[in-house]
């Protein structure tokens, strides 16, 4: 979908049912260096957020999350990718 389509930013589950969101964020970046991802996730432990920051990730959220905690993550990741 990324191939066919132009992103800014990728949002992505850790747990989806063919590609996990961490190999996901590894993967991207490879064909797309100038794409922005931010993983979610309701599955946390304690190194869930290590792992995709690791991968690649420029943003991480534990679900349940509130829209007002969203926007400020994602308008962060803006401001940052902007420095």
């Amino acid at each position: 979908m990324v191939s066919q389509n132009h992103f800014d930013v990728v949002v992505t589950d850790i747990l989806m049912p063919e590609m996990d969101g961490i190999t996901l964020t590894q993967k991207l970046p490879q064909q797309f260096p100038n794409l922005f991802i931010m993983v979610m996730t309701g599955y946390y432990d304690e190194n869930s957020m290590e792992s995709a920051i690791a991968a690649g990730a420029h943003e991480f959220i534990k679900k349940p999350f509130s829209l007002e905690e969203f926007d400020m993550r994602f308008q962060r990741m803006m401001r940052e990718s902007k420095a």
